[in-house]
């Protein structure tokens, strides 16, 4: 799996400062809470069934037992970079739960990291797993590489 790094960690203290001052006037199952929240937490299921659109981010680490993802939301008001605590990400994009919850609707949005459509993929089985949903359906948001080439431009819809 490859990864995508953080196009913005210069701007990574700043929103890290912004998250945590929300965090600190919000307990963690308010409805306004906005994150982080990770998959296999009641606060990750909370959030993503709520109907709200949200940002998330899948990650890969190498722990002690060999490689280790991780599946993270925030709240669309934050950043992609927070969720993902500043390291490169395998893919992110927005999202938002249809059908009574039980179709997970993904883009590849994302300014920080400016994933590759191909890279919806690879999260798929991560959000299957999550057994929150039945199906999970992707929409290119960005090009990012044909926008970088003068060739591509953002699509419309879905967010």
């Amino acid at each position: 799996m490859s990864s995508f790094p953080n196009k913005m960690p210069e701007k990574f203290a700043a929103e890290i400062l912004e998250a945590n001052e929300h965090a600190s006037t919000t307990p963690y199952d308010d409805p306004l809470a906005l994150g982080p929240f990770v998959a296999g937490t009641e606060g990750f299921r909370k959030f993503v069934t709520s109907g709200k659109t949200f940002k998330w981010v899948f990650t890969k680490r190498n722990g002690v037992q060999g490689e280790v993802t991780t599946l993270a939301v925030v709240g669309s008001q934050l950043k992609h970079s927070v969720a993902a605590g500043g390291i490169p990400v395998v893919t992110a994009g927005s999202g938002l739960f249809w059908a009574n919850g039980r179709i997970a609707k993904l883009n590849n949005d994302t300014g920080h990291y400016q994933t590759s459509v191909e890279s919806l993929e690879l999260v798929r089985q991560a959000w299957m797993d999550t057994g929150l949903v039945d199906a999970v359906e992707f929409k290119e948001r960005i090009d990012y590489q044909a926008v970088l080439l003068g060739a591509g431009k953002k699509k419309k819809g879905w967010f």
